[in-house]
């Protein structure tokens, strides 16, 4: 059996100490240790999807490529640690601009799109940049034209959601 070390940090606002082995990944902890299925696991370990993608101390992070001993001391966010009326809130805004879809990757973009408002990088611009480190499909087939929710509102309860972008034709889509 390989050998394990104590490994310990604070998970949705709760201190966590799990015994792992060398080389060990956040994704895998969160979901293999601490029971957490919201961060998944669409390419490990390559990063490249963004489906894993949780908090590191306010900082999106893919969690695949992440060796948990890289979190020991620090704060960990995955999206069932989100606020409730602010995890509403962003879903509801990707729903009413057409978003939406299978709901596979939706956790990680979710946090990365909190990540940003907490920011105030919340600019469509900064949206679609940030968002570039996910892929993702359109509902009925095709690449989205990823219409985020760039505005503050969008993440506080009780709020209004930002207007549905101009959709774009992309390479794969219907619309191409």
């Amino acid at each position: 059996m390989a050998d394990t070390h104590r490994v310990e940090f604070v998970c949705n606002d709760a201190p966590v100490a799990v015994d792992v082995t060398e080389g060990e990944s956040l994704l895998s902890v969160l979901r293999e240790h601490l029971g957490l299925r919201a961060a998944k696991d669409g390419c490990a370990p390559q990063g490249q999807c963004g489906c894993c993608t949780v908090l590191v101390d306010g900082d999106a992070r893919v969690a695949c490529v992440t060796p948990v001993t890289r979190v020991a001391g620090r704060r960990v966010t995955t999206l069932e640690g989100l606020d409730a009326a602010r995890r509403d809130a962003l879903a509801s805004a990707f729903v009413d601009t057409g978003a939406s879809q299978c709901g596979f990757c939706t956790p990680g973009i979710l946090l990365r799109v909190a990540a940003l408002q907490d920011r105030g990088r919340d600019g469509a611009g900064d949206v679609e940049r940030a968002l570039g480190a996910h892929l993702w499909a359109a509902p009925g087939g095709g690449a989205s034209s990823r219409p985020p929710p760039t505005s503050r509102r969008a993440g506080a309860a009780g709020t209004s959601t930002p207007p549905r972008p101009a959709p774009r034709s992309r390479a794969g889509s219907r619309s191409a």
